[in-house]
């Protein structure tokens, strides 16, 4: 089941069964539409039962980490987090992160099956699923 729950000016973000899709463009993240993200993902996941995809070339800011950090804390163990970029900036900082938190991993963009082999979505369905998502998610941030 593809669940579409928010499209905005700079993320959108839906959810195929476990696995949280999020894309952003480049540039500054909105901060009202972070807060909505955070706020989502406290919501509706299980610790440890989720993954994420995350597309694009954006970064959120220090506050906006620190924001996600007092939601999902909780959430984080077990859970596994793909960020898939062409930015070389984006994807040293995961890299980074990853130091301190394994559960993260980056990707170039041409990689993207190899991401969701590490988010372990080996079901040709739902593989397909979460790539259309990050599709049409894609296409609505960067209209």
């Amino acid at each position: 089941m593809i669940l579409v729950e928010q499209t905005a000016k700079t993320i959108a973000y839906g959810r195929v069964d476990r696995c949280v899709v999020f894309v952003c463009r480049g540039g500054a993240i909105n901060d009202v539409e972070w807060a909505a993200y955070c706020t989502y993902l406290a919501k509706s996941l299980q610790p440890g039962r989720w993954c994420a995809l995350v597309v694009g070339d954006g970064l959120p800011s220090a506050s906006q980490r620190q924001a996600l950090r007092a939601h999902t804390s909780h959430l984080m163990a077990g859970a596994r987090i793909a960020v898939v970029s062409d930015s070389i900036k984006t994807r040293g900082a995961v890299t980074a992160l990853s130091w301190f938190d394994s559960g993260y991993r980056s990707f170039a963009r041409s990689r993207m099956l190899d991401a969701l082999d590490y988010l372990q979505i080996t079901d040709v369905v739902m593989s397909s699923s979460v790539r259309d998502l990050a599709h049409a998610l894609g296409e609505q941030v960067h209209r």
